[in-house]
């Protein structure tokens, strides 16, 4: 991120950016595939992620920042269609 004033874009850099876009067009794809019974006899259970240009929020527990690696890893689960292990959901 550039300093306040300099004139250059703020945020995340444009892969991060490109990452979320991915995760949200998966997840519509799969909630659509929910929608229509296709969800292949697996139980379902819902959890919320809240997604921010800078980082993201399970059930409504703590802000995680994009940048740092653990994070990552489980947005990369995200876009992969798996579900992130960790302790994201004891919120």
């Amino acid at each position: 991120m550039q300093a306040p004033g300099s004139g250059a874009p703020r945020g995340p850099p444009n892969n991060d950016h490109n990452l979320l876009h991915r995760i949200v067009e998966r997840g519509m794809n799969d909630a659509r595939d929910m929608g229509s019974g296709n969800v292949g006899g697996e139980s379902v259970q819902t959890i919320e992620i809240t997604l921010y240009r800078n980082g993201f929020t399970v059930n409504n527990g703590p802000f995680r920042e994009i940048t740092q690696p653990e994070n990552q890893r489980f947005l990369h689960s995200l876009q992969r269609g798996e579900v992130p292990e960790g302790e994201y959901y004891d919120s």
